[in-house]
């Protein structure tokens, strides 16, 4: 009997040793079970506000981008106009420099011929010389002159008439003398408007250069700040679903633990 009681007491005390070595197992599993959900409760939070915060910024990076890239395509459109523009100058400024030099050129020609004619009107109406020494001079010039022949046509004409004749051509010199000169003052305004609004192109363009540059430069480092948050957030997507998976298994795995430990124990008492 006494052999009996003391297998007895052994089994009881193998069986409380095997309890307390559960429950110190238990405690430990508990402890790291504890600690383990903790960090994967750290990670699952960093990675949802790293992923919050990038998702904030992707959206203002983007509206960036599309405002740098609109306002670079507006400085090219008017670089574009301002280049078309220049040339419609260039090309009016060219014609009208020719039609300028032609009018200088007919109101040239049409006082040249009245410094001759009037005096030699002059000459006959003073009687200081004959239409027929007048004639002789002018035949040197060319048989189809039409300064010989309204010289022919002036020496018909009576000396009030001739005079008459006379004064008219004057007022004639002078008015194209004083259109000559009116018509110099207003080309000479023309070419320095057009030389101001030339130089007010170039300004206007070195401006958008200097825009295209700067908002080329901002895009760029747009963009690779938009790359950067883009990775950051796929990378803490990544980091969530592993920390979030981590922690079911760890939940399952501290849930066998204790359904483990709760069933040794039943099983002992």
């Amino acid at each position: 009997m006494q052999d009996v009681a003391k297998l007895l007491a052994d089994l009881k005390d193998n069986l409380y040793t095997q309890q307390t070595d559960s429950d110190n197992l238990h405690a430990s599993q508990l402890t790291e079970c504890d600690t383990d959900e903790s960090n994967y409760d750290s990670r699952i939070q960093y990675a949802q506000n790293e992923i919050q915060e990038s998702t904030v910024n992707i959206g203002s990076l983007s509206t960036e981008i599309k405002r740098l890239k609109a306002s670079i395509d507006n400085a090219n459109l008017q670089l574009s106009i301002l280049g078309k523009r220049e040339a419609n100058l260039e090309v009016n400024h060219e014609q009208d420099a020719a039609d300028y030099e032609q009018r200088v050129q007919d109101h040239t020609q049409v006082l040249e011929a009245l410094d001759i004619i009037i005096p030699k009107l002059q000459a006959i109406t003073a009687q200081e010389s004959s239409p027929q020494a007048i004639f002789a001079e002018l035949a040197k010039i060319g048989k189809s002159n039409p300064i010989a022949a309204l010289v022919e046509v002036a020496a018909s004409l009576d000396p009030e008439a001739l005079a008459s004749v006379v004064s008219k051509l004057q007022d004639i010199r002078n008015s194209v003398q004083s259109s000559l000169e009116a018509d110099k003052e207003h080309q000479d305004e023309s070419e320095t408007n057009y030389q101001n609004l030339l130089s007010e192109i170039s300004n206007v363009r070195d401006s958008q250069n200097r825009r295209i540059d700067e908002d080329s430069e901002a895009l760029y480092e747009a963009q690779s700040k938009y790359d950067q948050e883009y990775k950051r957030k796929q990378d803490n997507e990544s980091e969530l679903d592993s920390a979030t998976e981590g922690k079911e298994q760890k939940e399952a795995t501290c849930a066998e633990w204790n359904d483990q430990y709760s069933s040794d124990k039943d099983q002992r008492f």
